[in-house]
């Protein structure tokens, strides 16, 4: 049992690693109660892998058979080890299972507690260390034996918790206002749905009707009749528009170009992984001199376009402090009311 500040290899804090990767799993054809965590769970996450992310499923038998290392266990900490590297995520409850570019490393507790080992690998010079250690030019990868010899200084136990009990309470707080923003956002889409799509509230007045939960002056806006155009049938007055001549839209630029930093020096580069969830310890950041066209200003409206549609392609507006505009996001500049 630790009683004083020492340092340590990762390899000497732990009593396991799972490792399954090398070959992929039989994929169950219907959702299951075992999820196939993958890399895209775990990037961007709050602190638990994400699950709602996970598309893929395993049987109960290739559950309990397939996997030669074993599973996740609560307290193991995810870490990716190829392509979106040292992406780190703490699993805390129910099943899950890990294949390639994942391993779970699961924390020998009279060493080290898990929160606190989390928080270790988040921390931004452990993850601008970490990223030193890719070995491949072509894919990101870490080897599991260089990552294992890295160094962690741990404290007592009693200080490891109370590190990991108050900045618990913070990634807490966070997912609350997540949480409420998702809820927020679900009220937005059904009300702009209602309004500018169904177009209740022209079919409300079409009937002599009030539109339900909407104010007098709210309801003056809309007209109380349709027209028919080449395309389709649209609220009276209203006009069809091509949405790329409303707005003018600038692709960031390519990572590099940044000459990204993990020191906080500059402006946080924006990726689709802080359009989830806004900048974060993992986030690289750039002090060089940039087109202005690349500067992300607080209330823009920025659209990921590219990756699994399931999952990255989205549109944001961006509520934070300025930032640098990455490659595969569009800044969406709104023209003039003509």
């Amino acid at each position: 049992m630790i009683s004083k500040r020492i340092e340590l290899t990762l390899k000497e804090c732990l009593i396991k690693v799972v490792d399954n990767r090398g070959k992929t799993p039989p994929i169950s054809d219907a959702i299951s109660p075992y999820p196939l965590i993958e890399v895209n769970a775990i990037v961007g996450a709050a602190k638990s892998p994400n699950f709602s992310a996970i598309k893929k499923f395993v049987t109960e038998g290739t559950y309990k058979n397939w996997f030669r290392a074993g599973h996740p266990l609560p307290g193991d900490i995810i870490f990716s080890t190829v392509g979106s590297i040292a992406e780190v995520a703490l699993f805390e409850a129910g099943n899950g299972c890990i294949a390639q570019n994942l391993i779970a490393l699961r924390p020998n507790l009279e060493i080290v507690l898990p929160d606190f080992l989390y928080y270790s690998l988040v921390h931004p010079k452990m993850q601008s260390y970490l990223k030193t250690l890719d070995i491949s030019s072509v894919q990101p990868s870490i080897k599991v034996p260089h990552l294992l010899a890295t160094k962690i200084t741990i404290p007592s136990l009693a200080e490891q918790k109370f590190i990991g009990d108050f900045l618990s309470n913070f990634d807490s707080r966070i997912n609350l206002l997540r949480e409420t923003n998702d809820t927020l956002e679900s009220i937005a889409q059904a009300l702009f749905k209602s309004w500018f799509i169904d177009f209740d509230p022209v079919h409300a007045k079409a009937r002599g009707l009030m539109p339900e939960g909407m104010d007098e002056a709210t309801a003056e806006l809309f007209p109380d009749s349709f027209e028919e155009t080449e395309l389709e049938t649209v609220p009276k007055d209203w006009r069809l528009f091509v949405i790329y001549d409303l707005a003018t839209f600038i692709n960031g630029a390519a990572y590099k170009a940044f000459e990204p930093n993990m020191y906080r020096r500059g402006l946080p580069i924006i990726k689709i992984a802080e359009l989830k969830a806004g900048v974060t310890e993992n986030t690289a950041y750039s002090n060089i001199e940039m087109p202005k066209k690349y500067r992300i200003e607080t209330g823009d409206i920025l659209f990921s376009w590219s990756g699994n549609p399931d999952t990255s392609i989205d549109t944001f507006v961006w509520s934070f402090d300025p930032g640098w505009l990455n490659q595969h996001i569009f800044r969406v500049l709104p023209h003039p009311k003509k």
